[in-house]
């Protein structure tokens, strides 16, 4: 008489799937969200935070899902020119699919048009998106910080800045080493930079305020008599954040994330900044 057929255990049948979905292509991220959809056991899987993490770490690199792109609009509450995310066509798509300027089009119908209010794109870093609102009166300005998978959003006061300005959105662990690869979900920091009169009889400076998801505030403002920059977009390289060129481009204005100082540091000999 043949033996009764085993089933196997339930912790067997789990770790499978956790297997099976750990290998699915990031490049492809249809599949991760089909792979939700089976099931409520598979959608808790793919959102925990340990396989999130397991993910990131086996994946590395995140692939790009697309860009942001300032759209046309047509709408008189809106005017002018609104951000909307184009995403990137991945192998998945068949040939019939849409070209890229037939994607921003279509992307346009998506403008990020939050509130009823159109925001501009500051920066985008670490799985989130740093925005600022428009075409608001001075006590209705706001920036926002969102996380486009989730959905999450976190509104800033505004900070009051020179017409040039540069703004960053990062990590909170970024000066400690943070991989970045499972971070998005933690606090962020946001680093506002710009070079003003700033009220102060010494002429033009530049100053330099950090907002913090743990405090809820931003920080005292750092300033340094600096002049004569041009504007440029940040770049973070460990706990240095580099903003502006300054002078004729022979300098470049850094940020220290853990000593909370402002420097001019040199270029180097040959530069395209």
């Amino acid at each position: 008489m043949a033996s009764p057929r085993t089933r196997p255990s339930s912790e067997l049948v789990y770790n499978t799937i956790i297997d099976v979905l750990l290998r699915l292509p990031p490049e492809e991220p249809a599949h991760l969200v089909r792979a939700s959809l089976v099931c409520k056991q598979w959608r808790r899987v793919l959102t925990h935070p340990d396989f999130l993490r397991l993910y990131a770490r086996i994946h590395r690199t995140p692939p790009l899902l697309g860009f942001f792109n300032l759209c046309s609009s047509h709408s008189q509450s809106h005017p002018g020119p609104i951000p909307c995310f184009v995403p990137v066509p991945t192998t998945a798509v068949g040939a019939g699919s849409p070209s890229s300027s037939s994607s921003v089009a279509a992307a346009a119908e998506g403008a990020l048009a939050i509130d009823h209010c159109p925001w501009l794109v500051l920066d985008c870093r670490h799985g989130r998106v740093l925005l600022q609102r428009r075409y608001v009166a001075d006590d209705a300005r706001a920036s926002l910080v969102w996380d486009p998978i989730t959905g999450d959003r976190h509104e800033l006061p505004w900070l009051k800045t020179a017409s040039r300005s540069s703004a960053v959105v990062l990590c909170a662990a970024a000066a400690d080493g943070c991989d970045h690869l499972s971070c998005r979900s933690g606090p962020f920091l946001v680093l506002c930079a710009d070079v003003g009169l700033h009220h102060t009889p010494a002429g033009w400076r530049a100053r330099a305020c950090v907002y913090s998801l743990q405090l809820r505030a931003w920080g005292a403002p750092v300033l340094r008599g600096f002049d004569h920059f041009h504007q440029s977009r940040a770049v973070i390289i460990g706990d240095q954040v580099y903003l502006f060129r300054l002078f004729l481009g022979d300098q470049i204005l850094k940020y220290d994330l853990h000593r909370h100082c402002l420097y001019a540091i040199d270029s180097p000999g040959f530069y395209n900044l």
